[in-house]
């Protein structure tokens, strides 16, 4: 069990600046979709493959997917954290912020 620790400790976060927490968070979720988007993208040309006459088809939609799921994380996280920073924002005047303990 720990002890208590006492407020004077506790910081609290009473304002999240919005476009750096979501410019973070979105390269955060580019990366991320990156590299999910490797199997993915390795996955869609093996199946591809095994389509007859598909050509270079699936290598392109391998390049394609590699390339376009990064860039849906960095909009989707962004956005997503940008809306969340803002009602944080919204919310802490009323119920109070995150406390955290720093040194």
């Amino acid at each position: 069990m720990q002890p208590s620790v006492p407020t004077t400790q506790l910081k609290e976060i009473i304002e999240v600046p919005v476009v750096q927490l979501a410019k973070v968070i979105g390269i955060v979720y580019a990366i991320v979709f990156f590299i999910i988007g490797i199997f993915y993208g390795l996955a869609a040309g093996v199946a591809t493959s095994a389509v007859p006459n598909f050509g270079v088809g699936g290598l392109l939609l391998a390049i394609l997917i590699i390339i376009v799921m990064p860039i849906i994380g960095f909009i989707v996280g962004f956005i997503e954290f940008a809306v969340l920073a803002l009602i944080y924002n919204w919310v802490v005047p009323r119920i109070g912020g995150i406390q955290l303990k720093v040194k």
